[in-house]
């Protein structure tokens, strides 16, 4: 059990991506390295866009940055919190 616990959770915060953070994973939020990683991502949407203009009807893609807070349960109340 504890190597599938252990497993779970790096792939959770290594590898899967969050929809609440930008498509990131928790490891690339925590270290600080968002930045690095959505100028690689609109690199590579450039690209795309450059090569397949047609494919892009919104225009040129850009990569989503996540909120400055993010929370899983926000309480009404944020002094509840401190």
């Amino acid at each position: 059990m504890q190597d599938h616990t252990v497993e779970t959770f790096f792939w959770y915060n290594n590898e899967h991506r969050h929809s609440g953070i930008a498509m990131l994973n928790p490891e690339t939020v925590h270290y600080n390295l968002v930045d690095e990683v959505v100028r690689k991502r609109n690199i590579v949407l450039q690209k795309a866009f450059q090569s397949n203009p047609e494919r892009f009807v919104k225009g040129v893609p850009r990569a989503k940055i996540p909120e400055n807070e993010v929370w899983i349960n926000k309480p009404k109340d944020l002094e509840q919190v401190a």
